[in-house]
């Protein structure tokens, strides 16, 4: 029995782990079987974080369990049926009562008291006031969702902060283990969009791919294209310090391509703002900066000298596949009018916003969220006034502190491309406020704070 615990441990705590989180997701996802993966990731998650020592283990299974859902499975309807708000709200207590359980079994509950020494502890404390605050003196207009929106907020930024900060131990190795699970993360949602754009997307007549269509079920195209340019990043580390690092050159290469057959304008944008980033460091840092420069010259030449003059040939299929973007240009679809909205909001409440429920229509569907400004200032001005854009700066400001003081490793700095490239999208979209990104945000600093001082 002994043995067979050591051996559970010894696998839990391995790269195959996330591995094979990510196959029965991709699994569960392409048939539609989510009950399967749902089940299996959260018995897996409970065992794996009680039994372990070291709470990184949960780090995957509870970052990539969103990406289970397909739209197949929405269409039908189950996941507003009883029986699946009886699967739901059984996993979450299983995954809530497994960290509980985790904390006091390794004896860590008692580093609560730890907490307020934690680098970002007072801007977390003030930006979840600064949330829960929001439309304070709009009472009229107050809604419930107002509430429940912020404390959704305050668990994904704060409470799972908290909680990984509590139970993940300090480790030289912490920020790699994480690039990992950024890794197959990012593989596993190309995958899924490959199966997409195979099996599910659709045309019009002329042969441009319908936006609409690309749909995973837990996302739609901005969404997918988000999450994408937010994990871009690890693959150029991975280039720059990886024995075969070209191979990894290659997956960015493929990343960005489906990041742009999302044709998701504002990630395209930023995604390649992100490239070009990441692209200068690998060749002035790392491990492979001579490879990394002949394969990026390489890469220009051949642009200018073959792919060039082929996209002039092509152009009218090129431009008829993707249309979309042809379509739509530099138009703002909608967003001026939501940014005027906002200003005025925030003159009308400058001081608690007028509330999460204040936005107007932003013509996207939703479920528990509200509709929101599409801009990450503007929606933090309208909606929780001048005390919550002023708690997130402070807390900003502490985000930034820590990230120079960890500075010298290139793989926190590769992390923080990844924190750039959300807070990027984010000001055109609404990625930071949809929940499950701000998960990968607050790891983030958890694996930078739990590395160990010698190793910044």
């Amino acid at each position: 029995m002994s043995n067979l615990k050591e051996k559970a441990i010894s696998f839990f705590d391995s790269k195959l782990y996330p591995i094979f989180l990510a196959v029965i997701i991709f699994i569960g996802h392409t048939f539609s079987c989510e009950l399967f993966s749902m089940i299996l990731l959260v018995c897996a998650f409970a065992t794996s974080t009680m039994l372990c020592d070291d709470m990184r283990v949960s780090i995957a299974p509870i970052l990539m369990i969103a990406f289970m859902f397909s739209y197949k499975t929405f269409l039908s309807g189950w996941l507003g049926s009883t029986s699946f708000a009886i699967v739901a709200i059984i996993s979450v207590l299983v995954i809530i009562a497994s960290i509980i359980a985790h904390l006091v079994l390794h004896k860590k509950a008692q580093r609560i008291k730890e907490l307020p020494k934690s680098a970002l502890f007072w801007g977390f404390i003030a930006f979840s006031g600064g949330l829960l605050l929001n439309g304070f003196f709009n009472f009229s207009a107050y809604a419930p969702i107002n509430i429940t929106f912020a404390l959704l907020l305050v668990f994904f930024f704060v409470i799972i902060y908290f909680a990984f900060y509590m139970g993940v131990e300090r480790h030289e190795n912490i920020v790699e283990y994480v690039i990992f699970i950024f890794y197959v993360a990012s593989v596993l949602l190309t995958m899924q969009m490959v199966v997409l754009l195979l099996r599910d997307a659709t045309f019009n007549e002329s042969g441009s791919m319908i936006k609409e269509s690309l749909i995973l079920g837990w996302g739609m195209w901005n969404n997918v294209g988000g999450m994408l340019t937010m994990l871009l990043p690890v693959h150029f580390y991975y280039a720059s310090t990886k024995k075969h690092g070209y191979i990894f050159y290659i997956t960015a290469i493929l990343t960005y391509v489906v990041i742009a057959l999302t044709l998701s304008r504002s990630s395209l944008l930023f995604a390649t703002v992100i490239a070009i980033i990441s692209v200068i460091l690998i060749c002035l840092k790392g491990e492979n900066k001579k490879i990394n420069r002949i394969i990026t010259l390489s890469l220009l030449g051949v642009g200018i000298i073959i792919a060039i003059p082929v996209m002039i040939v092509l152009w009218d299929n090129i431009s008829s596949f993707l249309g979309s973007y042809i379509n739509q240009g530099f138009g703002d679809n909608g967003r001026f009018e939501l940014y005027k909205h906002g200003l005025k909001n925030f003159i009308s409440h400058p001081i608690f916003g007028g509330g999460f429920d204040s936005c107007m229509e932003d013509n996207f569907g939703h479920g528990i969220d509200p509709n929101r400004y599409h801009n990450t200032i503007i929606e933090l001005l309208a909606t929780c006034g001048i005390v919550g854009f002023g708690a997130y700066c402070y807390h900003r400001y502490q985000t930034v502190k820590l990230f120079i003081s960890k500075k010298k490793s290139l793989s926190c700095v590769f992390l923080g491309i990844c924190v750039l490239a959300l807070l990027l999208t984010s000001l055109l979209d609404n990625h930071i406020f949809n929940l499950y990104p701000t998960m990968y945000y607050s790891i983030i600093f958890v694996a930078l704070e739990k590395l160990p001082n010698n190793e910044n």
